[in-house]
This record gives C-alpha cells, sequence and structure tokens, in this order.
C-alpha cells in the first residue's frame, strides 16, 4: 500500500477514535427541555401534533406524512411538496442568578485586593457572605440553547435533520483559600 493511502486511513481511523471516543466517553448526560420547531407549531404554542401537515412532521408526528391525502384533499389537506431550514439560539438564567451576580459585582474589587485596610473588612465580610451564597445554590446557573433544523416532504415521504445543543454552566468557587494578603 502505497504512503498517501496508509497516512489517509490513518487519518480515517484518528477521526473515527475521536467520534467513538465523544459518543461513548461522555461525563454525562441529561434529558432536554421540549423544543417548538417551526413557525406554525410556534404560534400554536407548540400544540402542533396532530396538524403537522408539512415538512416539521418529521419532528412532531412522522407518521402523519402517511394521511397526507391525494388530489382528493381530505384531513391534511392537499399539499404536494413542503421545506424548512431554521436556526436559533436562546439563553436562560436559571433561579436568582442574575440577581446574584449583580449584588457580587456591586463591590469595588480594586479596594479588596491586596492587604485589604480595616475600614473595608466588613466590605470584604460581605462579598466572602456572598461568594458563600452564590457557592450553595447549586441551581443558579446559565444555559444557552442552539438548534438547527432542514426537513423536506414530496407527497407521503418526507425527511428531517434537527440538532439541538444545551450549553450550561454554574460557578464553582475556592472559598477555602480567600483571603486578603499582599498584592503579587
Amino acid at each position: 500500500m502505497p504512503l498517501s493511502e496508509r497516512m489517509s486511513l490513518s487519518k480515517w481511523s484518528a477521526l473515527c477514535l475521536i467520534i467513538l471516543t465523544a459518543l461513548f466517553f461522555t461525563s454525562g448526560a441529561e434529558a432536554r427541555d421540549w423544543t417548538i420547531v417551526g413557525p406554525r407549531a410556534l404560534g400554536m404554542g407548540g400544540a402542533n401534533v396532530a396538524v403537522a401537515n408539512d415538512s416539521t412532521a418529521s419532528y412532531w408526528n412522522p407518521a402523519a406524512f402517511g394521511f397526507f391525502k391525494n388530489d382528493d384533499g381530505g384531513d391534511y389537506g392537499k399539499r404536494k411538496w413542503s421545506g424548512a431550514a431554521d436556526a436559533g439560539i436562546g439563553a436562560r438564567i436559571h433561579e436568582d442568578l442574575g440577581e446574584q451576580l449583580n449584588r457580587i459585582m456591586d463591590f469595588d474589587f480594586s479596594t479588596l485586593g491586596g492587604n485589604v485596610p480595616a475600614a473595608k473588612v466588613p466590605d470584604f465580610l460581605l462579598l466572602v457572605n456572598e461568594l458563600k451564597l452564590f457557592e450553595d445554590n447549586e441551581n443558579s446557573a446559565l444555559t444557552i440553547n442552539f438548534n438547527a433544523a432542514a426537513s423536506a416532504q414530496a407527497s407521503h415521504y418526507g425527511f428531517g435533520t434537527y440538532v439541538f445543543a444545551d450549553i450550561s454552566a454554574r460557578g464553582d468557587l475556592d472559598l477555602v483559600r480567600i483571603a486578603p494578603g499582599t498584592a503579587a
């Protein structure tokens, strides 16, 4: 086997190994929130399962493709084809994370670095208390949601590709080594 073929085979093997590692050795998985797909479903508040008569039926009710009527129309109407492509992004703050961060950011950190003057010790203790409250609330988090979709329908057949991703972040503070000291 020529060297160029062995190198491309090596790259293919490495890619497969990376994909398998990502699929089988993830650190954790959770159930995700329900997502409204398509503008009509959004306008109906997500009540779209029974009336999915376009390409979004691949998400809402794939069995509906079999009930798209012929030229005579019917319950799902006469629809020869449809297609959709969309993407979205959103963010959500859980619990009182925003309020906690606002209280922490109200402190003047420039006066709390290095040696804390005696007059600023109460402020420093208030800051440590706010940080402790932040650390103790396990439900305070930020979630960013991404989604993308492409779907098509022709007669009684359809397909759809939907990608959903959620990224969540939560603060994890080291409150053991927090202490005023000399600036480096």
